[in-house]
């Protein structure tokens, strides 16, 4: 871990959180777009859908992440989610 990627975990458990509570299943994800800069830098944008466990679609939306290879492999800068709807997943959640 790096010292500084604390708030992009928060972030993240918090979503997980929201996730499992709407009722996570399983996701699925497709790589749209992979742009690589030079030997350690790349861009990529994949569509994730995840699922709940009757099979219902929780949510679809796109990710792009700016990614560096380290010496201890790859690691993510920077992940911009979008075209997500956690409000509808949440009214989904509580009818």
């Amino acid at each position: 871990m790096w010292p500084d990627d604390a708030p992009m975990r928060h972030n993240m458990r918090a979503l997980c959180d929201a996730y499992r509570k709407s009722g996570y299943a399983r996701a699925e994800f497709q790589i749209e777009k992979h742009e690589t800069m030079g030997t350690h830098h790349a861009f990529s944008i994949l569509h994730w859908r995840l699922y709940r466990s009757d099979g219902s679609l929780l949510q679809a939306f796109h990710t792009g992440y700016q990614l560096l290879r380290t010496a201890q492999g790859i690691r993510v800068l920077l992940a911009t989610q979008y075209e997500e709807d956690i409000d509808a997943m949440k009214n989904h959640a509580t009818h």
